[in-house]
């Protein structure tokens, strides 16, 4: 009977112990995987934030605020960058919690993409906040995205060797260009009504479409004896301002516009006008924008024109001249690097565009 009671008293005893170690097991990995802020107290100071520094493999660059509250990228020949992308990651960064944490040894950083952004392989994207005397608020390295699982990524905290997986609630771009919508222009073509290129020897190529419906833009002054290459030749020019793509930008006084580049000037129905000058410097093709309120050139619709399904309504002139200023902006101070087609599409001559006429015998003609 005492070796019974003494058995059971040990089973109990094991059984409570078990039970402890299993309690505080479970606790102590609720305590370590409970989400925690990676800057608690970021939220609180997010309004003294005045500048972002980015650092990855292509280089370090800065997103500034300026005394107008404006932000400006200096190494980009200070483009304006939208507000609100700069407040997504900042916003982004000041509520991002932990969900697990992952590996604290740096021979493993390189594996999770958090190793130093100079780092060989493996490198972070680093990112750092800083108020306006220069002082850290926040640092973090980012890595790259969980196995499986695109809506959560790596971190880690600067300084600090605990890497964490958190949710993936913002863009990081390494480079400028990443911070800034890279199509600087979109003009759809259904706006445009004349697209006239002045080359500096004299020549002129002109295509244009007379109503707002027209579906096709005709070649303008072919000389006799020639004819357009194809019937939608003049097509290409009314689509050469949908989706321009900067891959790079400076200021136009750091730049010497040659005195023979060519100039097009493009109107549409409504009221703009467009004057865009193209020269190739040193193997980069650059273009300068400058936007004009041109009343005079609106062509209002008739009243009693065709309905036809799908084409957007006119803009208003008010609506037009805000939508100047707002390009002028963007553009008045800076040119901007685009791809050589791009360019090509504002230089084109007429000779690329036309051919002999064929005469209707030569072209019955049997072959010999």
């Amino acid at each position: 009977m005492r070796r019974l009671v003494a058995f059971a008293v040990g089973t109990v005893v094991v059984v409570v112990v078990a039970v402890a170690a299993t309690l505080w097991r479970d606790s102590s990995l609720q305590s370590t995987n409970e989400p925690q802020r990676v800057f608690p107290s970021l939220m609180d100071e997010i309004n003294s934030v005045q500048g972002v520094r980015v650092e990855s493999e292509h280089g370090t660059f800065r997103i500034l605020r300026g005394e107008d509250g404006d932000w400006t990228l200096p190494e980009l020949a200070d483009y304006p960058v939208e507000a609100d992308r700069v407040k997504k990651v900042l916003v982004s960064l000041s509520v991002l919690e932990t969900l697990e944490p992952r590996t604290s040894d740096p021979e493993r950083h390189g594996a999770l993409g958090l190793n130093d952004p100079t780092a060989t392989e493996g490198g972070a994207v680093a990112v750092s906040l800083v108020d306006a005397g220069g002082t850290p608020l926040a640092a973090l390295l980012v890595g790259r995205d969980a196995s499986g699982n695109q809506q959560a990524r790596y971190v880690r905290r600067a300084g600090e060797d605990q890497a964490w997986l958190v949710w993936r609630n913002f863009d990081l771009p390494g480079q400028p260009m990443g911070w800034l919508d890279s199509s600087v222009l979109d003009l759809p073509r259904w706006r445009v009504r004349r697209f006239a290129t002045a080359h500096a020897d004299g020549e002129q190529v002109l295509v244009e479409r007379e109503l707002f419906s027209d579906q096709y833009f005709g070649l303008q002054n072919v000389p006799d004896g020639y004819e357009p290459e194809n019937p939608y030749v003049g097509n290409q020019h009314g689509t050469a301002l949908e989706r321009v793509r900067a891959v790079a930008i400076e200021k136009r006084s750091d730049l010497q516009l040659p005195s023979d580049a060519p100039t097009t000037t493009v109107e549409t129905f409504d009221g703009l006008r467009l004057v865009l000058r193209t020269a190739e410097l040193d193997g980069i093709d650059w273009l300068w924008i400058d936007a004009e309120y041109a009343p005079s050139v609106r062509k209002e619709l008739p009243e009693d024109g065709p309905n036809i399904v799908g084409l957007p309504e006119m803009p208003t002139l008010e609506d037009v001249e805000q939508e100047v200023d707002e390009l002028n902006a963007r553009f008045s101070r800076w040119a901007f690097a685009v791809p050589p087609a791009k360019r090509q599409q504002f230089s084109r001559r007429m000779a690329e565009l036309i051919k002999e006429t064929v005469a209707e015998e030569e072209e019955q003609a049997p072959a010999n």
